[in-house]
């Protein structure tokens, strides 16, 4: 469920997944995918007043964007090919102080609202030390297409140069937008300029990069707040150098968060599931299908 502390970095457009199952109807309805939101009516007339989050009956085709959790596994940049709860990465307390590169890496879309090529806002956002109220979640966007059951054809995709975790931590998060407004993905056509796919760098810090960040979260929100647009995807998640089982680690690596339908969350194993180096998304262990849930794979790198 969207809480207080997403809605803090993100805004209060919650996902689809929370809202009741007449408005998500109504969405599906008006982004041309009629035959998803006459299904959703039946489902509303046998389960009255449910939201996605609360219903336990989806068909497999809604479960890849409603009624859904996050799952976020970690994968060492040396040493093993084993997938891991983040809740088990092996922190390196050398990375306090060091400069970071994060790069995204693979974003695959099972299922999105809507038909044809979908056009997602990618928000990601970043925050050190998060005792202290002082230090600013910096956002950076970026705009992305594919269809249903394709990867986006990316890799070491920069998103942040020379970001430095303190003793603390940090807290990463991020927010999926799907849009349907031609009018907004118009206004948006920056973000495939090459200037703006560097990456925001940290390395020597500018009044300017805190406007750049700001433009970004503020963009982000508005966006997720227009009635042709959905929130399909948010999660936040800290990664520190105590043992908690809660947190995860922070170490060199790759990072992977997966979308799964909350009754599946319980019988989850990482273990079951690798990347696969040559379609950049995961795929069974033991043979060779993707899998069938949104996720997306972002690594932490030091900066050289």
């Amino acid at each position: 469920m969207y809480d207080a502390d997403l809605a803090e970095w993100f805004g209060t457009a919650t996902p689809i997944g929370d809202w009741s199952a007449d408005q998500a109807a109504s969405y599906l309805r008006e982004v041309g995918d009629d035959a998803l939101g006459d299904e959703l009516v039946a489902y509303q007339a046998q389960h009255p007043g449910d939201t996605f989050g609360a219903g336990k009956a989806l068909a497999s085709v809604f479960n890849r964007f409603m009624a859904t959790t996050n799952v976020c596994g970690f994968l060492p940049a040396q040493g093993a090919d084993r997938l891991l709860p983040v809740s088990k990465a092996a922190a390196d307390p050398a990375l306090v102080g060091t400069p970071l590169r994060v790069t995204l890496d693979s974003l695959h879309v099972a299922k999105y609202p809507g038909k044809g090529t979908h056009t997602m806002l990618f928000d990601f956002a970043l925050h050190s030390q998060p005792s202290q109220d002082s230090v600013p979640v910096y956002h950076y966007n970026a705009k992305f297409r594919a269809g249903d059951g394709e990867t986006v054809p990316v890799h070491d995709f920069p998103l942040f140069h020379g970001f430095s975790a303190a003793a603390e931590g940090i807290v990463f998060g991020f927010q999926i937008i799907n849009l349907e407004s031609s009018f907004n993905k118009g206004l948006l056509d920056f973000l495939d300029t090459d200037e703006f796919k560097l990456g925001l760098s940290l390395l020597n810090f500018t009044p300017v990069l805190g406007q750049i960040s700001q433009m970004c979260a503020g963009m982000a929100r508005w966006l997720a707040g227009q009635s042709a647009n959905a929130p399909v995807q948010a999660f936040r998640q800290g990664l520190g150098f105590a043992t908690s089982p809660l947190s995860g680690g922070l170490a060199e690596g790759y990072y992977v968060v997966a979308q799964i339908p909350v009754e599946f969350q319980r019988e989850w194993n990482w273990d079951d599931w690798l990347i696969d180096p040559v379609l950049q998304c995961l795929v069974q262990r033991n043979g060779t299908t993707v899998l069938d849930f949104n996720h997306f794979i972002f690594g932490l790198h030091r900066q050289h």
